[in-house]
């Protein structure tokens, strides 16, 4: 995906009030990306002391920015270091600010050269993530501009069952991998680099956060679901784990992102075990992502439905029901709902 980021509902109510056409909707997309093979993604701003860094000892990526915004970031992270006081912290933020609109709005011939210059240089250099990084982006956008946001925001590398949740106003791009994703009933995309698609500099400039930390501030931890156990025949009788609360823990994660649109429940089976799920108080929509399977329906009313690798199905609120996995490989299925 493109160096983008998503507007809150306030500015998505404007968008679209003003441009229709692009702005298709007046909601917010908060969204959540969990890996299921290994996956790259550049996610949110870096810590300012590596910022400043790469502003250091990249004369390519200093070259697009004014000097004096370069010292004046400088300056004000040197202030924050030092100071808990939040005007301190709303000055470095403005700063960097400054610092990545003079970058994403530098001209065209000028990013192009510094682009070429970058290359020529890393050429001669030992690899590292991040040089390869900027090559692999290099040959599918060449000369574009995202190609040095791999200098301000953070590489992460996600394993299968990590994931990363992205509010309003947070930076991102995914480089490479599969994951499944889940987000707020909304198409609103604020684009800046490495696409072909139409770009908003300056909405998305406008909007961001300008957080600058690791960005594990982005992981979402997964935990286990009391509402899932092994067995077939309902309630706490379906086994697992007491959850300390009453309930039942068994082969369910939880992934839990601080919106009220989403959240995921992760089932991963051996051949020939089962889990049920107690009934949800919303819809659900499922996905199967490997192995083979099936899901029965513990109430009236709901059938019995076969599962492979890309079934989709649709759960409505109030249902229980039980997942068997019916192949070696097992089954792994993802189940995104609100309540």
């Amino acid at each position: 995906l493109s160096i983008q980021s998503h507007p809150d509902k306030k500015l998505a109510e404007r968008l679209h009030k003003e441009q229709p056409n692009v702005y298709k909707d007046g909601n917010h997309k908060p969204e959540m990306a969990i890996a299921i093979t290994p996956f790259t993604a550049l996610c949110g701003f870096q810590p300012p002391d590596n910022i400043v860094e790469n502003l250091q000892t990249v004369p390519e990526l200093a070259a697009l920015i004014p000097q004096a915004l370069v010292q004046e970031f400088i300056s004000a992270k040197e202030d924050a270091a030092t100071s808990n006081d939040e005007s301190t912290k709303a000055a470095l933020r403005s700063s960097l600010r400054k610092v990545f609109e003079a970058l994403m709005t530098a001209p065209p011939e000028t990013v192009s050269l510094q682009v070429s210059a970058l290359l020529a240089r890393l050429s001669s250099t030992e690899a590292t993530p991040i040089t390869s990084l900027v090559q692999t982006l290099y040959q599918q956008f060449p000369s574009d501009i995202g190609i040095f946001c791999v200098y301000v925001l953070n590489l992460l590398t996600l394993q299968p069952g990590e994931a990363i949740f992205l509010g309003a106003g947070e930076p991102h791009a995914y480089i490479s991998g599969e994951c499944v994703e889940v987000m707020a009933t909304s198409d609103n995309v604020l684009r800046a680099g490495l696409t072909p698609k139409p770009r908003d500099v300056n909405n998305l400039v406008g909007s961001l956060t300008y957080s600058m930390t690791s960005g594990e501030k982005h992981l979402v931890r997964p935990t286990p679901w009391g509402g899932g156990g092994d067995g077939e025949d309902g309630g706490a009788r379906y086994g697992g784990i007491d959850d300390g609360d009453g309930g039942r823990v068994g082969k369910t994660k939880l992934y839990d992102p601080p919106v009220e649109e989403f959240s995921v429940l992760h089932v991963s089976l051996r051949q020939d075990e089962t889990e049920h799920h107690r009934a949800i108080d919303g819809p659900s929509i499922v996905i199967a992502t490997s192995g083979k399977g099936e899901m029965v329906g513990a109430g009236d009313g709901v059938g019995s439905f076969n599962l492979e690798e890309g079934t989709v199905l649709f759960i409505g609120a109030g249902e229980e029901v039980v997942w068997k996995a019916r192949s070696h490989d097992g089954l792994e299925i993802y189940r995104a709902f609100c309540e």
